[in-house]
């Protein structure tokens, strides 16, 4: 916020944060977690040479897309200036990740078809719940200017 344009506007450095969209990204850190753990795990455990997947860390980055889900949302329901277009993209990687499980059950990173579908699921109803909750407050997205020309 040090070099933004409207860094004067006290408005935009104030908070508000929305105490239901705290609680979906703090219960959804929780299988998020354990779900990092185990990653973290088996990229601990890949052999020195041989898998594309252990060599490219990719059990690490799932790892990290787990951490990030939360702590995402969590800064997201905050709801600081710009906080609308985070919550989209928190909610659209859920379901991601989520679809993600449900196609490619038998991989090892996968979360499963459970547990993919409640990640789909949450995805969806954390954007719905800041949907609901700035149009119940009458705050809307700042509209875009158009162009004068």
């Amino acid at each position: 916020m040090l070099f933004h344009p409207a860094r004067k506007d006290e408005s935009s450095w104030r908070l508000r944060p929305q105490p239901l969209m705290v609680a979906v990204a703090v219960l959804a850190a929780i299988p998020l977690v354990i779900y990092a753990l185990d990653q973290g795990a088996v990229q601990r455990a890949c052999p020195p040479a041989g898998d594309q997947h252990c060599e490219e860390f990719h059990f690490a980055g799932m790892a990290a897309l787990a951490l990030a889900l939360p702590l995402t949302g969590l800064a997201a329901s905050l709801r600081a200036q710009g906080w609308q277009i985070v919550t989209r993209l928190v909610g659209a990687a859920a379901v991601v990740f989520g679809l993600s499980g449900i196609l490619l059950p038998d991989h090892l990173s996968s979360v499963g078809e459970t547990w993919g579908s409640v990640a789909l699921v949450v995805g969806l109803l954390f954007v719905a719940v800041a949907e609901l909750g700035s149009r119940r407050s009458g705050e809307l997205p700042p509209a875009v200017p158009r162009d004068a020309s």
